[in-house]
């Protein structure tokens, strides 16, 4: 037979620390909480700067191969795409 630790609380003292838990009115949100990031705009600037390196990076790698493409006689979009 298994049983809980010593010192453990069983599912009755659970259940009722649960539903005094629940009767407070300090355990229930604030109901005018603001949500998401208040520094929007300072969130995007970091956001832009932590990916322009790696698309810099990404444009230095791929501009020799259209231009190979282009090179070779493509003209449109869809063309150096394909």
């Amino acid at each position: 037979m298994c049983s809980a630790p010593r010192g453990a609380p069983d599912y009755a003292d659970a259940m009722f620390n649960l539903a005094l838990l629940l009767q407070r009115k300090s355990f229930s949100p604030p109901r005018s909480a603001d949500l998401g990031n208040p520094n929007l705009p300072d969130a995007a600037k970091c956001g832009t700067a932590a990916v322009k390196p790696n698309a810099r990076r990404f444009a230095a790698n791929v501009r020799p191969i259209i231009d190979e493409i282009i090179a070779a006689g493509a003209t449109s979009h869809n063309a150096i795409a394909a």
